[in-house]
């Protein structure tokens, strides 16, 4: 039971606040802190409550829950996930809305049905939900549901009326044209992730967006999939949009998109200012190192502030992949003076350190030394963790970092480089030598 303190906090409330803060993925705590008084409540309910996810199996539970006359975290969420594959045994569970929350914890003696993700939205009015400024939906098939079923999911999620952020993965449209009208809906969105799959042919697919319009108030675009990236950047380097885009992200990358990322380099270039572009390594071990640096040109950048290029990799073989090998071209054509950070992602092979002397190191540094003379702030290098082949042991990071200190030696001098070793596909961890002279 929630106790009322009226007597004076014995610390500030910005020191209470900063303690909270530091808990935030600590349910459990927070749980605790949350019954000391009111103002911990308050401010525990903020991390606990800020994103949910609503599984199947937890949806109509936490509506209960949200309806519930003694609701305490009506104004706290901020993120909903939603993902039709997390059903559990075919039943529904109770609902467990914190972040951590695993679905073993579940029950298993609930004889509730799962709720996906179109019933789910049937909801969308609830007080809880108003402040709501990002939504993640996973595994939805459109296309299974009828023209009336989808006009009623559009009119569901027009209630989201502070929705800033939208993230498609892994759900399949007939078409652009409805993830258009979608987007649409929300007159404050800034952001879309769209990893989709579409039913009809590619053709059709690109024929179809040339003629559509993104909102004019987008302003980045998180793309990774085979239909995705060149369905959705013929939308927007198309004439029938106007090119907003400050930050695009592009995962997956295939020689087949190259042709595709050029045309929109071109037409909203000069408004992009954090680029960030994963390569699909394996597609580019050989083929012409020209066409590559052709299609990344970045000459018209010219308000480029961030960029990163992730999945370069080095590995043992006689000569680096084209891939590698074009990396000092493309970061030559950059022209922004407004350039910050470039990050370069690496993949080594485990027990492979000589891979390293593949990379024409002298090139890339005389490229980044040109670029640090005019504005660069500085380079990141990153390097997915890997385990050795012999014992299953993460490889030292200090052993792969020292080398590439020694390859890099003048930025290393300047203090313009920047290790970190990093979880494919995970956050970002630094390693301890990090900004460390060698």
């Amino acid at each position: 039971m929630m106790t009322t303190n009226t007597q004076k906090p014995a610390l500030p409330l910005e020191i209470t606040d900063a303690v909270i803060d530091h808990l935030h993925s600590d349910i459990s705590a927070l749980g605790a802190c949350s019954v000391v008084c009111s103002d911990w409540l308050v401010r525990s309910r903020h991390h606990i409550f800020s994103t949910v996810q609503l599984w199947p199996w937890r949806v109509r539970r936490f509506f209960e829950l949200a309806s519930s006359a003694g609701c305490t975290f009506k104004n706290h969420v901020h993120h909903i996930e939603l993902d039709d594959a997390k059903s559990k045994n075919g039943r529904s569970q109770p609902l467990q809305t914190t972040p951590a929350a695993s679905p073993d914890d579940a029950p298993k003696n609930d004889s509730e049905n799962n709720v996906i993700f179109i019933d789910a939205m049937s909801k969308s009015d609830l007080p809880c939900l108003a402040h709501v400024r990002s939504i993640q939906v996973r595994n939805v098939n459109w296309t299974s549901l009828t023209p009336h079923d989808q006009a009623t999911l559009r009119s569901r999620l027009a209630k989201f009326t502070k929705l800033e952020r939208l993230e498609f993965h892994d759900v399949v449209f007939h078409d652009l044209r409805e993830v258009v009208r979608i987007v649409h809906l929300f007159p404050a969105i800034v952001h879309l992730t769209a990893n989709l799959t579409f039913m009809k042919y590619l053709e059709h697919n690109i024929d179809c967006a040339s003629r559509l319009k993104m909102p004019n108030q987008l302003r980045s675009l998180e793309l990774g999939t085979d239909d995705g990236i060149p369905v959705v950047l013929t939308c927007v380097e198309s004439g029938h949009s106007t090119p907003h885009v400050f930050g695009l992200k592009l995962h997956n990358i295939r020689p087949h998109h190259l042709h595709h990322i050029r045309r929109v380099l071109r037409h909203s270039g000069k408004n992009i200012q954090k680029l960030t572009l994963a390569f699909e390594r394996a597609e580019f071990i050989r083929g012409s190192q020209d066409s590559l640096v052709n299609a990344i040109d970045l000459s018209r950048l010219s308000q480029l502030k961030v960029l990163a290029i992730a999945g370069l990799g080095l590995s043992k073989t006689s000569s680096p992949h084209t891939l590698e090998s074009a990396i000092p071209h493309i970061l030559e054509g950059i022209e922004s003076s407004c350039l910050d950070t470039i990050e370069l992602q690496f993949h080594i092979d485990a027990d492979t350190h000589e891979s390293l002397d593949l990379l024409d190191w002298p090139h890339l540094e005389k490229v980044l030394l040109a670029l640090h003379f005019f504005g660069l702030g500085q380079v990141r290098v990153l390097l997915d963790k890997v385990r050795s082949n012999r014992d299953n042991e993460l490889v030292d990071p200090t052993l792969v970092g020292d080398r590439i200190r020694a390859c890099l030696p003048e930025l290393n001098r300047r203090g313009v480089l920047y290790l970190q070793q990093v979880e494919a596909g995970g956050t970002d961890e630094l390693i301890e030598f990090e900004g460390e002279e060698k």
